[in-house]
């Protein structure tokens, strides 16, 4: 069964270009060269929205607060005549009509010693209640001023916030889940090394670059067209930019393609490729079988952009099916590793401050996976980063990669998901033991063992 599209996932859409490093529908093709959008300005987008939206929710709830806010109770001016009259009226209340008059013109003295003390515990009990009403006025202000203090505190913070919002959207962005999203588009192509992160023009490498370039790309899809399977035999094999270079494609291999010459004409404008009009489906050849020696890889990042820096690769060699020896170490570098990071992984900054040279861990791992082939789930997003470090120190990695996410893909192809911890949970397999990449790497060939022994599905013949 042929694969779906890496970009929009959708199991409708047949592919138009599909190779080991890229499957790619032509709706996707059009909709990513016609964009106007680039991953920045997505990115910065949301964050400009998200900071906006938390700022305007902490604005709403201060002014609410202040609302709440109120005088200090004042001391009533007449308390002296009004515990009196509530004295007198209290007196009086209590005798009778006769005793009253009596009292009043022949025994006043002691009726107005009653009333002075009655007078005297009104004014005692107003003057207790007003201080109650202070304190609960003080109660009140010290708790919306410690409200106000928090709220002062969370708007700090929104930064921080809305980055985790974006890494939670990139992290969602880059699943299997089908989508019509124009921006979980360009993220995922920004992911598969289709277009920059600023979406610029990118001019060609020199001549000799270029050169050994298409050699490369050609030995890659075994000196056949990825659409229609001609070989070199049938005459000469061109390679060409899935996303063009004048509308922001890149020149990385995964938008490089071997194809005929009259598959490759047909990528032309003038050509405009219908379904009237197609080019030949690839079809999907089977997966070689697992050998019995691999090297499972794994690594932690500071993030998704291509600014962002590895801070510990792993890579676990299994022989025979069983874990026979793991490299893992962290990676010194410049970038500060972000709380979250911190939060799910238990790497610090101070660990990575103290950790090995990069050019130190890097030729140990060359030096572990050398001759190897290389199993990594996502491997478009950790061999990203690899390559960046090894270009940086002159080095290459020629094993062969695969993939269990492209892999889990085509042989589970009614999966409605295929993230790792999905695949963990579908095969029973145990869970890591903790989220740093030496348990994840040794996960990662479980799974891949796991995955050899099942069989893909076969095409449906059609009538």
């Amino acid at each position: 069964m042929q694969q779906i599209c890496q970009i929009c996932c959708s199991p409708k859409r047949r592919l138009r270009f599909h190779t080991e490093q890229l499957a790619i529908c032509q709706w996707c093709v059009t909709e990513l060269s016609t964009a106007d959008k680039s991953p920045a300005s997505i990115i910065n987008e949301k964050r400009q929205l998200g900071s906006s939206r938390h700022h305007h929710e902490l604005d709403r709830e201060l002014a609410r607060l202040v609302t709440h806010q109120k005088p200090v109770p004042t001391m009533p001016t007449n308390i002296v005549n009004q515990a009196e009259e509530y004295a007198e009226m209290a007196v009086r209340s209590k005798e009778g009509v006769l005793q009253s008059i009596y009292r009043t013109m022949f025994d006043s003295t002691t009726r107005l010693a009653e009333i002075g003390v009655l007078a005297a515990q009104r004014r005692e009990e107003l003057l207790s209640m007003h201080k109650l009403a202070i304190e609960e006025h003080a109660k009140h202000q010290r708790e919306i001023e410690s409200k106000i203090k928090l709220l002062e505190a969370r708007r700090e913070s929104v930064e921080n916030i809305v980055e985790n919002e974006i890494r939670t959207f990139l992290d969602e962005s880059i699943n299997s889940e089908t989508t019509t999203t124009k921006d979980v588009r360009l993220i995922r192509a920004y992911f598969c090394d289709l277009i920059n992160y600023e979406r610029t023009k990118i001019v060609r490498p020199p001549p000799e670059e270029y050169e050994a370039l298409k050699k490369k790309i050609r030995s890659r899809d075994s000196f056949r067209c990825v659409c229609c399977l001609r070989g070199i035999a049938h005459g000469e094999l061109h390679v060409h930019h899935v996303l063009p270079l004048s509308l922001c494609g890149s020149n990385a291999p995964t938008n490089l393609v071997s194809l005929c010459y009259p598959c490759h004409n047909k990528q032309h404008p003038k050509f405009h490729i219908t379904q009237t009009y197609p080019v030949k489906r690839r079809k999907t050849n089977k997966l070689r079988e697992i050998n019995n020696e691999f090297i499972a890889v794994d690594i932690l990042t500071t993030g998704f952009s291509k600014e962002d820096s590895i801070i510990e690769i792993a890579a676990s060699r299994f022989i025979n099916g069983k874990v026979d020896d793991v490299f893992c170490s962290l990676i010194r570098t410049k970038r500060p590793v972000p709380i979250a990071i911190s939060r799910v992984t238990g790497i610090t900054q101070a660990m990575i401050d103290n950790a090995p040279h990069p050019a130190e861990v890097i030729q140990h791992f060359v030096a572990a996976i050398a001759s190897h082939q290389l199993v990594f789930h996502n491997a478009q997003f950790d061999t990203r980063f690899i390559k960046r470090y090894l270009t940086y120190y002159g080095l290459e990695m020629p094993n062969p990669v695969f993939d269990t996410l492209q892999i889990s893909r085509q042989k589970l192809p009614y999966l409605s998901k295929h993230r790792l911890p999905d695949l963990i949970t579908h095969f029973g397999l145990p869970d890591p033991r903790s989220p740093r990449a030496k348990d994840y790497s040794i996960t990662t060939g479980l799974l891949y063992l796991a995955l050899s022994k099942v069989r893909a599905p076969k095409a449906k013949k059609s009538l």
